[in-house]
């Protein structure tokens, strides 16, 4: 599966919106920092994150939980913690991702 394209255009005032799929996989909110980088002729936007290790799991959990089809908190109403540690594959290391993210900061 590739990466989703966007097609972005730049207004008068020389801004850009971020399509909304793009700001729902990175979880960027308004007020939030992205960092701009250059090079050659590639303009990179990063999301700068500063949150506790608490809140970065709990939104690490929730993105898993969405990639394996309980997005809505609705869905995982009835989901029964036992039944689904043994039905579902191991969760990655979130110590591990946590460092990962911090590492690419």
């Amino acid at each position: 599966m590739s990466d989703p394209k966007w097609y972005i255009k730049v207004t008068s005032k020389g801004q850009i919106t971020l399509p909304k799929e793009a700001r729902d996989r990175l979880v960027i909110r308004e007020g939030d920092y992205l960092e701009a980088s250059l090079k050659d002729n590639t303009l990179s936007l990063t999301k700068k994150v500063n949150l506790s290790d608490s809140e970065l799991t709990r939104l690490l959990a929730q993105r898993r939980l969405a990639e394996l089809g309980y997005g809505d908190p609705a869905s995982r109403a009835e989901l029964d913690p036992v039944r689904l540690r043994e039905t579902l594959p191991p969760l990655p290391d979130i110590t591990q991702l946590i460092r990962k993210q911090r590492e690419e900061e």
